[in-house]
């Protein structure tokens, strides 16, 4: 329901044309800094067991809290056991399928088998 004493559609001119409604002032200067990254075209750090690209503070200085990583595991291989004591990590499968551990707190641990699409 509308309320009676406020309007929320009623009559007014028409805008004037673009032109009018351009800055009077200088436009902004276009920023020195980066805001995209092009992480495919960074070269690939090689292993035996596959290729991974890092986007980090150091190939994207703009992004100080979030970091990346594209891996490419070749059948057989594995990925290295690490862990984030302070942050979380998200995982998405573009292809293949992969086997998960993750180790939690004390003794526990849970493994998951990944596909693309998968859940």
């Amino acid at each position: 329901m509308v309320p009676e004493k406020e309007r929320y559609i009623f009559n007014a001119s028409l805008p004037g044309p673009a032109e009018s409604e351009m800055p009077t002032h200088a436009l902004p200067k276009k920023s020195k800094l980066q805001f995209t990254h092009k992480m495919l075209a960074q070269k690939p750090i090689e292993t035996p067991g596959g290729q991974v690209r890092i986007t980090d503070t150091t190939q994207f200085p703009l992004s100080t809290t979030v970091s990346a990583a594209h891996v490419v595991i070749k059948p057989g291989g594995i990925r290295e056991m690490h862990w984030h004591p302070n942050a979380d990590e998200w995982s998405f499968f573009i292809r293949g399928r992969a086997r998960v551990t993750v180790f939690g707190s004390g003794e526990t641990a849970r493994t998951f088998d990944y596909m693309p699409g998968g859940e």
